[in-house]
């Protein structure tokens, strides 16, 4: 799937016409979405090809004080799809039934920063002896 395939198949799945992502290092893409396409998204994306695949899924801290998961997919070239996710008990869908590479991302995401993956067959601790993990949120800051 090239990269013009790939955005007509964005565009279509989202429903937005003005769909545009941006391009990182490497000419890496980067797109946000939302959490209730995420699953659709990354099903078509590499049911595509023989060859795609996950390559990892990262969190980080957003400057709002919600959360970004980043969905790192290898398609022949490199797309990231982010997804934001807010409150107190972050949870976006799992994507073991679309991939089984996620299950230790998730489980690494889950260990580091607390984001619950909603089916998800065990979000046993990876990294960390239950209830140690650290706290990745960033610090309140006090005007």
């Amino acid at each position: 799937m090239n990269e013009q395939q790939a955005l007509a198949l964005l565009r279509r799945i989202t429903g937005r016409a003005d769909l545009d992502w941006r391009t990182g290092l490497g000419s890496e893409r980067w797109l946000a979405i939302k959490a209730d396409q995420l699953v659709t998204l990354v099903a078509a994306l590499l049911g595509g090809a023989e060859w795609a695949h996950l390559s990892a899924i990262t969190g980080e801290n957003a400057a709002d004080g919600g959360m970004l998961v980043h969905y790192h997919l290898w398609l022949g070239w490199g797309l990231t799809l982010t997804v934001a996710c807010a409150g107190k008990t972050p949870e976006l869908p799992s994507l073991c039934a679309v991939t089984p590479a996620a299950n230790w991302y998730e489980r690494e995401v889950h260990d580091m920063f607390g984001i619950l993956f909603n089916g998800h067959p065990s979000l046993k601790a990876l990294l960390h002896p239950a209830g140690t993990a650290p706290t990745m949120r960033a610090p309140e800051v006090s005007a």
